[in-house]
């Protein structure tokens, strides 16, 4: 590609990167991808400190 055009626009691995960790986030608050263990026992904890204030 000596002509000066590209496939790909400038800085399209950041973009690709912060499409994909949306889609998985997206994916963990829906439900479709199991929530690993060490997430899910840190929000039981933060949500039971929630519960206990008045």
């Amino acid at each position: 590609m000596n002509n000066g055009k590209r496939l790909l626009p400038q800085g399209w691995q950041i973009r690709i990167l912060a499409v994909a960790g949306a889609a998985l986030a997206g994916n963990f608050i829906m439900g479709a991808l199991p929530w690993p263990g060490w997430m899910r026992s840190s929000y039981e904890a933060g949500a039971a400190r929630c519960r206990q204030i008045p």
